[in-house]
């Protein structure tokens, strides 16, 4: 029922139903992970954070519902439960370079928002290692670079993205920028 009011848009009765449904049946995981969900999508993150967290303690060695939950620590820039939440994931985490990769990625972002870019450096680069075509994975790290004022360098991983995937819209308008300001920079340096 809860998922049949969200896409009917009827959000706050769609919530409404999913703790319905968590109380009548307090092991359906499903509920849990749609009412965090839509907790997030309506802004109501510390809620969703509850609820998510209620799930990770339902679920603990499942890597997955751990990386969801670091998401909602990032949202609310809780950046240390969100760093621990990602590597309880790497260790959690099948051995597979794609998830690996995917799980790094994560990590570098998060690390990155808590202003420690030599780490976030070195968890990008983790994760490029084991998947060198991965367009959000080179636009996250050119971000990171980006924000430490490393602007060649930002331009070149846009650029990995889009030799990835030439439709990643966001590197392609990020490189534009870059690109943008480094000749506009050397314009006013003449």
């Amino acid at each position: 029922m809860g998922l049949a009011l969200a896409q009917q848009g009827r959000f706050s009765e769609a919530i409404d139903a999913w703790y319905t449904t968590i109380e009548l049946n307090p092991h359906d995981v499903v509920a849990y992970e749609y009412l965090a969900t839509l907790l997030q999508h309506q802004g109501r993150l510390e809620e969703a954070i509850t609820i998510q967290t209620q799930l990770v303690d339902k679920l603990p060695s499942n890597w997955a519902v751990h990386v969801n939950l670091a998401e909602l620590y990032r949202l609310t820039e809780s950046y240390s439960e969100a760093i621990s939440e990602v590597e309880l994931a790497i260790e959690l985490a099948p051995n597979n370079e794609e998830v690996e990769a995917f799980l790094y990625n994560i990590l570098g972002n998060a690390l990155d928002d808590s202003g420690q870019f030599n780490r976030a450096e070195d968890a990008y680069l983790h994760s490029l290692s084991l998947e060198s075509n991965d367009a959000p994975c080179h636009f996250d790290y050119g971000l990171a670079l980006q924000r430490a004022g490393q602007l060649e360098e930002a331009a070149e991983q846009y650029r990995l993205a889009l030799e990835a995937d030439p439709e990643y819209f966001p590197a392609r308008e990020r490189l534009d920028s870059v690109e943008m300001f480094m000749r506009n920079q050397q314009v006013f340096e003449k």
